[in-house]
C-alpha cells in the first residue's frame, strides 16, 4: 500500500510518500504525478517509501532525468535505485 499526501507550497507542489511502491500504486503514483505536471515543479518526496519494486525503480528512473521533478528518497530507495541503474549500464 502507498499513501500519498499533496502538499503546496508557493508555486511547488511536495508529494509526499509512505509506504511500498509495488504493483498498481505505481500506475497510481505516475497518475498524480502526471496531473500535478502542469502547476510547476514537483517535489517527490520519498522519504518514508520502504520498498520500491522493480516497476516502482523504473517509474523513479524515468523521472530522475525530468527538470520539473525533484526526488527525495531515503538511503535504502537511493542506493535500490543506483544498484538498478548499474545493472542497466
Amino acid at each position: 500500500m502507498l499513501r500519498v499526501e499533496r502538499i503546496l507550497n508557493g508555486s511547488e507542489t511536495v508529494l509526499r510518500a509512505a509506504g511500498r511502491l509495488t504493483g498498481p500504486w505505481v500506475a497510481e503514483l505516475s497518475r498524480t504525478t502526471s496531473d500535478e505536471s502542469g502547476r510547476g515543479g514537483i517535489v517527490l518526496d520519498l522519504t518514508e517509501v520502504s520498498f520500491a519494486d522493480h516497476d516502482g525503480l523504473a517509474f523513479l528512473s524515468s523521472l530522475s532525468g525530468e527538470s520539473r521533478v525533484v526526488l527525495r528518497c531515503s538511503p535504502f530507495l537511493t542506493e535500490q535505485l543506483s544498484t538498478a541503474s548499474k545493472a542497466k549500464s
